[in-house]
């Protein structure tokens, strides 16, 4: 899914809250959303899903809905299994 269409999901979403009172939306990102770590693609696309939260919150938040975005760590998978040293990372982020 791309950012307009995180948008539009999210939209869609607020107005049932907005329905019901109030509510959260939360967006999962990535750490790698600050520290590129030579996923340039993907720490592109997670920076995405950070400034549409921060958008969302702005235009949501006199509905009372709250907009959150999370930033887990590296996690060992095959798409980070390419990175060496990836230690370094988690070090330079805690």
């Amino acid at each position: 899914m791309n950012a307009f269409g995180l948008f539009l999901g999210m939209k869609h979403v607020s107005a049932v809250i907005e329905e019901n009172g109030n509510g959260s939306i939360v967006n999962i990102a990535s750490f790698t959303a600050q520290i590129s770590m030579g996923l340039n693609t993907y720490s592109a696309s997670k920076g995405s899903v950070s400034a549409i939260s921060k958008a969302a919150a702005t235009a949501f938040g006199k509905f009372d809905v709250h907009v959150h975005a999370l930033f887990p760590g590296i996690i060992e998978t095959l798409m980070t299994a390419v990175l060496k040293d990836w230690a370094v990372y988690v070090e330079a982020i805690v």
